[in-house]
């Protein structure tokens, strides 16, 4: 179990070594940042909010498909339940909260 004190090492120390990485490269990087990468950071908020209903439709899926105890399978399928989480965000984003906001902004630029 990682409920012990090397928890920090098993994930924290990890984490942190990322971040610095990602850090970095963002100051050495001179060009403008990758339109995924500030698609994805827009919509954090939104996947932060939609992800248990992508996760979840995904595990009953799994689950009625006999899939929830498939060995490497599991590992697949928790990196497309990952992809499948961000793209739920991002197409929420793009498609409701974006509009909504525009539309938000313009009533209020009206009074």
């Amino acid at each position: 179990s990682h409920e012990t004190p090397w928890r920090f090492v098993y994930f924290g120390l990890p984490s942190a070594a990322m971040l610095a990485g990602t850090i970095s490269l963002e100051h050495q990087r001179r060009s403008k940042p990758s339109r995924l990468i500030t698609l994805i950071g827009d919509a954090s908020f939104v996947i932060y909010l939609t992800h248990p209903f992508a996760l979840s439709g995904l595990w009953m899926s799994m689950r009625i498909f006999s899939l929830d105890d498939a060995g490497l399978l599991n590992n697949i399928m928790a990196i497309i339940m990952c992809i499948s989480a961000v793209t739920l965000g991002c197409l929420v984003h793009l498609y409701l909260e974006r509009p909504v906001h525009r539309f938000l902004n313009r009533k209020k630029e009206l009074k």
